[in-house]
């Protein structure tokens, strides 16, 4: 860049001059990225950046077809996991798209991405898909219950078969992080804002930890098995404005 400078004084009189500046541009860490074009008949393999998914849950639930990661819920209530144990990340910008192989039924389908997983903890976006609505709630997770932490309707979205939801969570800070989420359909564009915000301050998860997945059908869904596919996760550290 060109930087111009032009100083006058107090009698009209005035000098300029100017400076090429360099700016260079900060290095994004990136923590973790899949895009699932391999093929795993059991498992997720190992994502493109990230090391090996580890799988909660049973690993024949779990597959990936060379365009998506599979999970498979078999039964109502239950609620497989996927876990890059070997990332280490404190202050993340993550997304990954979701969709389902069918329609939401009963008390529907939650579809979680997770960040700072630490043995049985972990902080979630969830997005929960309805017949008639859609939720968004940022919860933690310690030693394996989860505690919601902030729920809001997402005003106008309605899942059907075909559509494809992109999630984004920000977690930063330790000692009180500061959470933020947002959820939208692949092909419109991303909210400007924020729609779900919270802080926590529990010890237990004020560390760096690993990223997941997390699908799990309602024990009131009258339709199984409901298939989870996920794609283009990607987690880096937080963005400068």
């Amino acid at each position: 860049y060109t930087v111009a400078l032009t100083v006058t004084d107090d009698r009209g009189a005035s000098n300029s001059t100017t400076q090429q500046v360099a700016v260079t541009a900060p290095i994004q860490t990136v923590y973790a990225t899949d895009t699932f074009t391999r093929t795993a008949p059991t498992g997720f393999g190992t994502a493109d950046k990230g090391g090996a998914w580890t799988t909660s849950g049973g690993a024949s639930l779990f597959s990936v077809d060379g365009n998506v990661g599979k999970i498979k819920m078999n039964t109502p209530g239950s609620g497989p996991a996927v876990y890059l144990n070997s990332v280490s990340a404190l202050n993340i910008n993550g997304t990954v798209d979701v969709a389902t192989d069918s329609a939401p039924t009963g008390g529907g389908t939650y579809l979680s991405l997770a960040v700072r997983h630490n043995g049985t903890s972990e902080y979630r976006l969830r997005a929960r898909i309805q017949p008639t609505v859609t939720t968004l709630t940022l919860s933690k997770v310690i030693s394996g219950t989860e505690t919601a932490l902030k729920t809001v309707t997402v005003t106008g979205m309605i899942y059907n078969p075909g559509d494809v939801l992109r999630l984004r969570i920000q977690a930063s800070g330790s000692g009180t992080t500061v959470l933020s989420g947002k959820v939208w359909k692949v092909g419109t564009a991303e909210p400007g804002a924020w729609q779900a915000n919270s802080t926590d301050t529990d010890a237990s998860l004020q560390a760096a930890g690993g990223i997941g997945v997390v699908s799990y059908l309602s024990g009131s869904s009258t339709l199984s098995p409901v298939v989870a596919l996920w794609d283009n996760l990607s987690v880096t550290d937080i963005p400068v404005a």
